[in-house]
């Protein structure tokens, strides 16, 4: 899972945190699935953060600019 998402493109690796993100939405989605309805919620919130703050960070170092 993840791995055909994951690019190099001259000497830049593209797609690591979209496959991430498609590791947490199965994990998320399991949690659901177990019925444990807590942990889906807090990881939802947690992955949400987690990105946010990764995209502010790439834009505050001059990472590439997001639409």
């Amino acid at each position: 899972i993840g791995g055909g998402l994951i690019f190099l493109k001259e000497n830049s690796v593209y797609g690591l945190t979209t496959a991430a993100g498609l590791w947490a939405a199965a994990a998320i989605g399991m949690a659901v699935g177990f019925t444990q309805y807590a942990v889906a919620v807090y990881g939802t919130v947690l992955v949400l953060l987690i990105l946010w703050l990764f995209r502010y960070v790439d834009s505050r170092i001059g990472g590439i600019k997001h639409l």
